[in-house]
């Protein structure tokens, strides 16, 4: 009998549960859900969505592969952030009030003819929103579902969504392009033309076929962004006949991008400055908009703005062996096998950490300040033949830097690096940091101390 009451009581607890779970809980989620779908003012799915068609401004979009695309007035992709907004203000409109079921005069609220409309297709199914005056208040807008003419109070976000035009949504993208997939770019300006080309992660600037300068990875990077960024400021003309009135049959500004993703070529013209603004056009695509002035500018540097500045390209923190050649006496460093600097020459001892790696830092960023020969026939002139300083780097044995500096001219020092073979101009402050002694750099021992 105690087993048949035990079970009894086990099934009446499952019983029991069983009601809590399906009929308290299951069935006050399923009321909630159903008082939440009564209380929006359109029930959809955002993936059901098919087409938007907004009255009067008379732009329908419509989703292509999951993504919006304006289809009337004009073909053009979407600004995303834009109607994702209207989508989701829809999606969010709630039925704040009840203003009337039965209204004796819809235009008392704005709604006979209604201000604006959205139309909305979703699941083989049409849905229209009616957005009339605003509350009193101003914090609602009145609104009415299709042929229902219930008055209710909804957000007036919906209301900022539908108010926007053309502009407003379509994309303003000047030319689409991701910076890390160019390989090659060509900038053309009413002074000059510079090709620049990517091996592996580096930009170079190439002049003829066979010279080529190494690129500051930043400066090529900072121009291609900015033109990424840019956006339209306005659509001048959908579909021109003629280029030459927008200065745009031969245009003062091009940019040749290749995208080694797809092998595509990208080509931005602009041609007349408008105010503070200029005319351009994207060659793959119809219309001519205007571009923001601050956006061509970045156009106008010259082979001197984008070349590498840095005698050297390394990282102080990636060498293992550094010679610091100066006028009266060399020093030797190598790290051990802890990564601790030690002197190897003139002496032997643990060096300084902080004040070899400062060095090293010092090397990294010598920069030119002006060229001064770019193919030199002779070093000899400039004091680089028996140079007063030189300082070698290497990683792992492999020599990254070997720089050499000459003779001094005023403030400056002559120098060549293991970039390029130009003779260069490096500030002499940068060159007499390295004018240190023994004690400089090496630890004293505790004994010492």
């Amino acid at each position: 009998m105690r087993f048949k009451s035990t079970g009894f009581l086990l099934v009446l607890f499952l019983a029991l549960l069983a009601y809590v779970y399906f009929i308290e809980i299951k069935g006050k989620e399923k009321a909630e859900k159903a008082k939440e779908l009564e209380s929006q003012l359109l029930v959809f799915e955002k993936d059901s969505l098919k087409t938007l068609y907004l009255k009067p401004t008379g732009i329908k979009f419509q989703k292509e592969s999951a993504e919006w695309r304006i289809v009337e007035p004009i073909r053009s992709k979407t600004e995303n952030w834009v109607i994702n907004g209207l989508v989701n203000s829809l999606s969010d409109a709630k039925k704040e009030r009840t203003i009337t079921t039965s209204p004796t005069s819809l235009a008392d609220y704005g709604l006979d003819p209604a201000k604006y409309e959205i139309i909305v297709t979703h699941d083989s199914k049409n849905d229209t929103v009616y957005l009339g005056d605003k509350t009193p208040t101003g914090t609602y807008v009145f609104a009415r579902i299709n042929s229902d003419s219930t008055v209710y109070a909804t957000q007036t976000l919906l209301l900022t969504n539908a108010e926007k035009d053309l502009f407003d949504f379509r994309d303003k993208t000047v030319l689409a392009f991701e910076t890390d997939k160019v390989g090659r770019a060509t900038i053309k300006t009413p002074k000059r033309k510079i090709a620049l080309r990517k091996e592996g992660e580096k930009w170079y600037i190439f002049k003829g076929k066979d010279q080529k300068i190494l690129a500051d990875e930043y400066k090529v990077e900072q121009i291609l962004n900015g033109i990424r960024n840019a956006k339209a400021k306005q659509f001048v003309e959908e579909t021109p006949e003629h280029l030459s009135k927008y200065g745009l049959t031969h245009p003062a500004y091009e940019l040749e991008l290749q995208v080694t993703e797809d092998g595509g070529l990208k080509k931005l013209i602009i041609g007349k400055a408008t105010g503070s603004a200029y005319y351009a056009r994207d060659v793959s695509r119809d219309p001519i908009f205007t571009i923001d002035s601050s956006a061509v500018h970045k156009l106008n540097a010259s082979e001197w703005d984008l070349r590498e500045k840095r005698l050297a390209d390394f990282y102080s923190y990636q060498i293992d062996y550094i010679e610091l050649h100066l006028p009266d006496t060399t020093y030797i460093c190598e790290k051990d096998t802890a990564s601790n600097w030690q002197i190897v020459e003139p002496v032997h001892g643990k060096a300084k950490n902080w004040k070899v790696s400062s060095l090293a830092s010092t090397i990294s960023g010598l920069k030119m300040q002006k060229m001064v020969d770019e193919k030199p026939e002779s070093l000899k002139r400039y004091g680089l033949d028996k140079p007063l300083y030189q300082f070698i780097c290497k990683k792992e044995g492999k020599e990254v830097a070997n720089i050499k500096i000459g003779k001094q001219k005023g403030d400056h020092y002559y120098a060549v690096g293991n970039l390029t073979p130009a003779v260069v101009l490096v500030k002499k402050e940068d060159v007499e940091k390295f004018n240190i002694s023994l004690n400089d750099i090496l630890e004293k021992t505790s004994e010492e101390e």
